[in-house]
């Protein structure tokens, strides 16, 4: 349900602390997936590179 959601149009990006949940959602979505602090980050106008970076990736892991 997460990754289904997480595909939808309307979410600009997604938030974990977890390492392991960020490669998952960064392999199963195309939504970019940011760290919390990040997230905190940005709200307080650090990080000016980080707006660009949370743009959509078209890029897809595969696997054969």
């Amino acid at each position: 349900a997460l990754m289904q959601r997480m595909n939808e149009p309307d979410l600009q990006f997604g938030i974990t602390e977890c390492s392991s949940c960020k490669l998952q959602m960064q392999q199963l979505t195309t939504t970019p997936t940011i760290h919390p602090l990040k997230l905190l980050a940005l709200s307080y106008g650090y990080l000016p590179n980080l707006q660009r970076a949370l743009r959509p990736s078209t890029r897809r892991l595969i696997i054969r």
